[in-house]
């Protein structure tokens, strides 16, 4: 069964009433299972969030705006409950914070669906700040892409249950996760191997446009690491100190670190799913949370140039302020995979870089990544290049016998824009009984044309060959009779 985490296991699918009479989902809030203690200042932004019912988790991202998750302020049909019934809590250690804060404001994501739980992303606006709570900025589109790319690690905190229906930590977990890739959370039978252990996704019911999966084991273990109840609405993250950023907020998943309740594994096991905040940057940016780590302008491709089995790219900033690097990445567009990455280094305010070790004759995108400091760019607008193969196919458009076995060939040799060709051959190969009594015969272009001295009385199989360091190409054969 497919269950927001937090539902209780005595309210699997039942409503419950706030004071003012509205029907509230089950408390969804998922606990870190098979988690660990949290470093000095790990979870620093980590809050509570309560509501009638509720239990929930939150992440603080400026002096008076807490993200958690949309189904945790509403009820059934996605509507918000009255912000003065919800109260955040926080604690200066790793104790589980007390809700007493209150909330002057609730906001949820306008394409929230409480069906799918799409876009399940909240605002809470506190009405003052938290004294001694350091807030964690929501990343840019450029930091999110480069941290939920298939097999990167991120981390999720939580107070929520230890196990699945089990009792909620009395203190912050942290869980060590792995991102799936979106083509396996958006299937049900391919599976993606952590360890030992396969994960499967959830079909149509998981959209990569608003949501990532991910989950972890326990290294050299069989023990999953995942969020659970009573975690819902609290963050996903990358980075470390300073640099931690929010990526996405614990939504939804089936049951919690392999088991769909208490001593009931579950027969094929599956990611927790986290709503991606990279989905809600402008709605957040207008609900007035600070999207400073957003500012970064993204670079400018200048020239991307397609050389033999590379690419070299020349970048140049997108705006006045001044850039350290910039991460140039080369994406096959057939398979969507990133074949290669290079860094141009902006001291003079511009930067080149070449990414080498390509397949000729593929498609490729370049897209490019600013890095200032603390701060990382969207990616630029990408430009795509075809790379070039091995030459096109050489062609053997007449042949002439010049008497005596003597034979002219007119041919159009193969060419190629990623790399010189070598001059263009003919080569004929006798056929027939005979073929092991006399050897190929075989000669270079010259101005459009190959003349070679074949034995009369015999038959052979004659190709235009056209090479390259990349490769060979060969005509279609041509038949002659001496």
């Amino acid at each position: 069964m497919r269950a927001g985490r937090g539902l209780t296991a005595a309210v699997t699918a039942v409503m419950v009433l706030t004071a003012s009479g509205s029907a509230l989902a089950g408390p969804i809030s998922p606990q870190v299972v098979n988690g660990r203690d949290p470093e000095p200042g790990e979870a620093r932004a980590l809050v509570s969030v309560s509501a009638p019912g509720l239990s929930c988790g939150g992440t603080l991202v400026d002096a008076v705006h807490v993200v958690t998750a949309a189904h945790c302020v509403t009820n059934t049909q996605g509507t918000p409950v009255a912000a003065d019934l919800v109260r955040v809590g926080w604690s200066s250690t790793t104790s589980r914070a007390v809700p007493t804060l209150p909330v002057v404001r609730a906001a949820v994501h306008p394409d929230y669906d409480p069906a799918t739980f799409a876009f399940d992303i909240a605002v809470l606006e506190l009405a003052t700040a938290i004294p001694g709570a350091t807030p964690m900025l929501v990343a840019s589109t450029g930091r999110s892409a480069i941290a939920l790319a298939a097999g990167a690690m991120v981390r999720a905190a939580g107070f929520g249950r230890t196990s699945v229906d089990g009792p909620l930590s009395n203190r912050t977990l942290i869980a060590d996760l792995t991102v799936l890739p979106d083509n396996v959370c958006s299937r049900e039978r391919v599976p993606y191997r952590i360890g030992t252990i396969d994960f499967y996704g959830y079909g149509k019911e998981f959209s990569a446009a608003s949501a990532v999966c991910a989950i972890g084991v326990v290294p050299d273990t069989s023990l999953i690491i995942d969020t659970c109840q009573g975690d819902s609405g609290g963050p996903l993250f990358a980075g470390a100190g300073v640099s931690a950023r929010l990526v996405g907020v614990v939504s939804i998943g089936d049951g919690c670190a392999g088991f769909i309740r208490p001593g009931e594994e579950m027969p094929k096991k599956r990611p927790g799913i986290y709503a991606k905040t990279s989905a809600a940057l402008a709605w957040l940016a207008a609900e007035g949370v600070d999207m400073s780590d957003a500012a970064l302008a993204p670079p400018v491709i200048t020239s991307a140039t397609a050389e033999a089995g590379a690419i070299s790219v020349s970048v140049t900033p997108g705006s006045s302020t001044r850039l350290d690097t910039v991460t140039v990445s080369v994406t096959n567009l057939a398979t969507s995979t990133i074949d290669g990455t290079c860094l141009a280094a902006m001291v003079t305010g511009a930067g080149t870089c070449r990414v080498a070790g390509l397949t000729g004759g593929t498609t490729y995108s370049v897209t490019a990544v600013a890095n200032a400091g603390d701060l990382i760019s969207a990616p630029s607008l990408p430009v795509t290049l075809t790379l070039a193969g091995k030459p096109a196919t050489p062609r053997i458009r007449e042949v002439y016998s010049l008497g005596g076995g003597r034979v002219q060939f007119i041919v159009v040799a193969g060419s190629s824009r990623a790399a010189p060709v070598d001059p263009t051959t003919v080569a004929c190969a006798p056929r027939g009984p005979a073929k092991s009594d006399i050897a190929s015969v075989s000669g270079g272009l010259v101005n459009g044309r190959v003349e070679l001295q074949l034995s009369q009385g015999y038959r052979y199989t004659c190709r235009a060959i056209s090479t390259n360091a990349l490769g060979t190409s060969r005509s279609r054969p041509q038949s002659l009779n001496l």
